[in-house]
This record gives structure tokens, sequence and C-alpha cells, in this order.
């Protein structure tokens, strides 16, 4: 019923374009990060709010908000004291 039979092959080639910035301090550099990181939030809640239509009682993930201190695992906080030993 759902049988193909082409063989053909076609190659297609991925172009990815990075905008590079420039960035000569820490508060320059977390302002753009909380920009970014403000954005793909809102763009999380604009879709929590529009819902999934192939499953209406889903709910979609959501980042914290920016600055919420998230825990670390016990593994990666081990891993950060074993390096800051090391120095």
């Amino acid at each position: 019923m759902f049988k193909s039979t082409n063989t053909t092959k076609a190659k297609t080639n991925l172009m990815v374009f990075i905008k590079p910035t420039i960035i000569r301090d820490g508060v320059t550099a977390d302002g753009i990060t909380q920009r970014k990181y403000n954005y793909i939030r809102a763009e999380q809640l604009y879709r929590q709010d529009q819902g999934l239509r192939l499953m209406p009682n889903t709910a979609t993930p959501l980042l914290p908000k920016y600055g919420d201190d998230i825990a670390l695992p016990a593994e990666v906080r081990a891993f950060v004291a074993q390096l800051e030993g090391d120095q």
C-alpha cells in the first residue's frame, strides 16, 4: 500500500549563517544573554497560550525566569569542585 520504488538520491547542502558579536565585557555579555533568553521564553509563553492542536491537553515546556537560580545536579557540582581543586 505505501511502497516506494524511487531509487534516485539527491544531495542537499545545509547552510548555516553565523552573525559574530564582539563582546568587550561581562555586563554586555549578560545583557545579550538575558535578551536572547527572554526572547526564547516569550516564544514558549506564546506557544503555551496557543496550545498544541494535536494534543490539546498537553502542557508545553517553559524556561524559568532569567536570573532564577537553577540548582545544578550533584554530578555537575562535584565536577566543578574537582576542577576548582585542581587549580
